[in-house]
């Protein structure tokens, strides 16, 4: 390995937390090693927020130059409106948190129950039959749950969890794409990074107290897709995180500060 002048990172609110990163970068640790070695970085995201309070931007980045806002993008005709709907989900009262969002077991337990997994295939039935759609799930019990509602209902669907290998998700990617799969339940898969244009819908499945997942899971269904005729995209939000972050057309992004 070699000490580079200028790093460059893609997807930064993740990967300058990671312990790559902190071995890597001492000035991410303020350890002395700092003075000796201390990079240009640049770091490029569309969800600049962290969970954590103690692990904030402005102690890594010096100066933030921000992009055009989703609303303005949607002006301009680069991404699509969305249409929020939000529906009936778990009660999650008294779920506690953990590491600064909903701890998963307890999620889970509660959005897992049979009436809100019916509840989840009812909606999509009501709302958004036909559509290329998107669900984001707890937990792997969930996301085979809600899986075998919407095949049992007639649904072509596919599941993907961190299990899934590479070449089985590539296969599952293509059939989605090709509409010979209608609905792609995912557990921390389909987030960061997902480009599949032809999707037009996203069930929120599940809560999350995290604005950057929150925006990077509705993003997914708001890249334009003309060829398919695609002019919005239905959001079925069944955690309740439009009430808790807003639509995407509302956040703004917040200026550096210092710890």
């Amino acid at each position: 390995w070699f000490d580079p002048d200028l790093v460059i990172i893609d997807e930064c609110h993740q990967v300058m937390w990671s312990k790559w990163a902190k071995k890597r970068f001492p000035r991410l640790n303020k350890t002395p090693d700092s003075l000796t070695y201390s990079p240009l970085l640049i770091g490029f995201t569309a969800s600049p927020w962290r969970l954590s309070k103690r692990e904030n931007f402005g102690h890594i980045f010096e100066v933030q130059i921000a992009s055009q806002s989703p609303a303005r993008l949607i002006e301009k005709g680069d991404l699509v409106p969305t249409v929020y709907y939000g529906i009936a989900g778990a009660d999650i009262k008294g779920v506690k948190i953990r590491q600064g969002d909903f701890a998963i077991g307890e999620l889970e337990l509660r959005c897992n129950a049979p009436g809100v997994v019916k509840a989840t295939v009812d909606n999509y039935e009501r709302l958004c039959p036909q559509r290329l759609t998107l669900v984001y799930a707890v937990g792997v019990k969930h996301a085979q749950s809600l899986f075998q509602e919407f095949t049992t209902r007639g649904h072509p669907s596919a599941l993907v969890t961190a299990k899934t290998s590479d070449e089985e998700r590539l296969k599952i990617f293509d059939s989605f794409s090709q509409g010979d799969v209608k609905i792609l339940i995912n557990v921390g898969v389909c987030s960061t990074g997902f480009d599949r244009p032809e999707v037009s819908c996203i069930i929120l499945a599940r809560p999350t107290q995290s604005k950057a997942l929150y925006v990077q899971m509705i993003g997914r269904g708001m890249r334009l897709c003309p060829q398919q005729g695609k002019s919005d995209c239905l959001i079925l939000d069944q955690g309740g995180n439009i009430q808790r972050h807003g639509s995407v057309e509302e956040i703004e992004y917040e200026p550096l500060t210092e710890l």
